[in-house]
Formats: C-alpha cells, sequence, structure tokens
C-alpha cells in the first residue's frame, strides 16, 4: 500500500502511519505534524482489526472532529498573518490569494481523505493468513461455479441430443402413420369397390331370379270357386275350365292353395293361358256377362293393342318398368 503526505500551506503534515506488531496484528495509526517552532503535536492510534470493530461510532467522530479542529486553528493562523496586510489597505499578493484559494481547496481534500483514510484502512488491516483464506475460499467458489456452469453445459448437451433423437423418432412415427393411412384408405376404397361390385353382382342375381320367377308365374292361373275336386287334379282342372268357359287347355301341374276355395294351374304355353280370364267366385249372370267382356279383350287383344307386359297408346307401346314404377316407351 502507498502512503500518502499531505501538507498545507502553514506546514502542517498529515500523514498515514501502518504499524505490524509482532504477533502479526496489523494496527493503523493517523499522524498530524505541525512545524517544528509551533511546538505542536497531535497523535491518534486506532488498534487492530479486532478493536476497531468493537470501537464505538463516537472515536471515528472524534478523530476526524480533532483534524477538522487542527485546520481551523491552521486557518486562523494563516488569516493573523494577512491581517495587518487587511488593515493597512493593502490588497492581498498574488500569493497570497493563490495559497488562501489552494488552502481552501486543501481543506476540501482534507475532509474527504480523513473519511476515506478509515475506509481504505479496512482494507489494509487484515492480516496475511485470513487474506490467504479468503483468496482460496473465492477461488473455490470460482472453481464450483465454473464446474457447475460446465457440467450444466454438458447436461443441456445430452438433453439437446435426446430431443433431437425424440424428434427424429416422432418424425418416423409420422411417417409410418401417414403410410398405414395411405393403405387404410387404399383399403377403405378398394373395399367400397369390392363392395359396388358384389351389390351389383347380387343386383344381377336378384334380377335373374326374378325373371326365372316371373318366367315360371308366366303360364300360371289362379282359379276361385272352383270347389272340392276328386281323383287326378291337373284333369278335373281342365275339365272344369272347358265346361265353365269353354277353353281346352293343358294343365301341367295344379295344387290348392287354400283348402278347397283356391287352385292354382301352371297351363302348358302362353298361348292357352291368354284364352282364358278368371275372377273370383261369381254367380250364373256374372259370369255371362264377364264371358262378353272377355271376348271383347280378346278381339282387343288380337288387334294388338294389348300384349303380355305391355300396353298400346296413342300408337305408342309402353312396358311397365319396375325399377323405376312407371311406363316406359319401348317402340
Amino acid at each position: 500500500m502507498s502512503l500518502r503526505r499531505k501538507t498545507l500551506a502553514v506546514g502542517i503534515k498529515i500523514e498515514p502511519v501502518i504499524i505490524f506488531t509482532s504477533d502479526g496484528v496489523v494496527c493503523t495509526a493517523c499522524a498530524i505534524e505541525l512545524p517544528s517552532d509551533s511546538r505542536f503535536e497531535v497523535k491518534q492510534h486506532i488498534e487492530s482489526r479486532e478493536h476497531l470493530k468493537s470501537c464505538k461510532l463516537q472515536k471515528i467522530r472524534d478523530i476526524i472532529k480533532l483534524m477538522w479542529e487542527v485546520q481551523r486553528l491552521c486557518s486562523y493562523e494563516e488569516n493573523l498573518m494577512y491581517s495587518g496586510q487587511e488593515r493597512e489597505g493593502m490588497p492581498k499578493s498574488p500569493k497570497a490569494r493563490k495559497e488562501s484559494s489552494k488552502g481552501e481547496r486543501e481543506e476540501g481534500r482534507m475532509s474527504e481523505e480523513g473519511l476515506n483514510l478509515f475506509r481504505k484502512s479496512s482494507r489494509t488491516e487484515r492480516s496475511p493468513n485470513r487474506s490467504e483464506e479468503e483468496n482460496q475460499s473465492k477461488e473455490m467458489d470460482k472453481e464450483m461455479k465454473t464446474t457447475m456452469i460446465r457440467e450444466m453445459r454438458e447436461e443441456i448437451k445430452t438433453l439437446r441430443k435426446e430431443l433431437a433423437a425424440v424428434r427424429e423418432e416422432n418424425g418416423e412415427l409420422r411417417k409410418e402413420l401417414a403410410t398405414v393411412r395411405e393403405e387404410m384408405r387404399g383399403r377403405e376404397e378398394k373395399g367400397q369397390l369390392e363392395k359396388a361390385d358384389w351389390m351389383k353382382r347380387m343386383k344381377k342375381i336378384e334380377e335373374k331370379m326374378e325373371q326365372r320367377e316371373k318366367k315360371e308365374r308366366k303360364n300360371n292361373v289362379i282359379i276361385t270357386g272352383i270347389g272340392a275336386i276328386s281323383g287326378n287334379i291337373e284333369r278335373g282342372v281342365e275339365e272344369w275350365l272347358e265346361r265353365e268357359i269353354g277353353v281346352k287347355v293343358n294343365v301341367k301341374e295344379a295344387f290348392k292353395i287354400n283348402k278347397d276355395k283356391i287352385m292354382l294351374a301352371k297351363i302348358e304355353s302362353w298361348e292357352q293361358k291368354k284364352n282364358i280370364m278368371l275372377n273370383d267366385d261369381l254367380t250364373k249372370e256374372e259370369r255371362e256377362t264377364q264371358k262378353k267382356l272377355r271376348e271383347l279383350s280378346r278381339e282387343e287383344r288380337d288387334a294388338g293393342k294389348i300384349g303380355y307386359r305391355k300396353i298400346q297408346i296413342n300408337g305408342d307401346w309402353f312396358r311397365w318398368d319396375e325399377r323405376q314404377e312407371k311406363l316406359k316407351k319401348i317402340f
């Protein structure tokens, strides 16, 4: 530590003093030295750092107050030196004015240095052993912080690598999921196509079955009110048709539907069936009327206006479309 010495305009010297004792305790002292001719010397010691902690703030204030008192005495002495010149009306010399302004500046600096002296002394009064321990402690703290920072950085790097691996794995899973979705979509579309194809096939099969059933039923007739028939049913139906309506046909098969009231007969050909038109059980007068109507309808059929599942309207032929459930023009 560098020691500074201040000298006032009147020759007062203020000097910091550091004392190293035999037991390694550092003491600080402040010496204020006046000119030798004034025979006035003031010394104030501040003991070791341990004692400085126990000292009251009042002692420090007393020291600063004493220093200010010395400065005031010095200023008073300086004023006495130039009081004779002022009483005679003589202006101060430039040197005196310069020294006066310098003394004021030194006084301000002195007050600041008096305070800073004790602040700086708190740094110098540490023992070498304690300073080394504190330095070692600081170095250890610094090393610990450096180690912790290094470990944290390594851990962050590891976490970043793991995060990158997880992101890559997620990307692969997304690709696999997209592939599965595409496959499912393709299968679904294929399934829909297959389903539509099967529906078409089933529709065609149903149409074929319906056509076959219609073809089988095309030559069938339902006879009501025929009564009971003994013996061969087919021969009995043929005789009844010839006797009742005067039509001779060949019956391939006949059987009862509802006991003795309704009979189903399969005629051998469509041409034979066209000559038959039967209703429910009728009276004799009703059968005569129905016979005349059959003759008229036969004439119309022979004229070509009515056919099997078709009809002629205003010269155009129409067929009943079961899918659309309406008449469809055919030619």
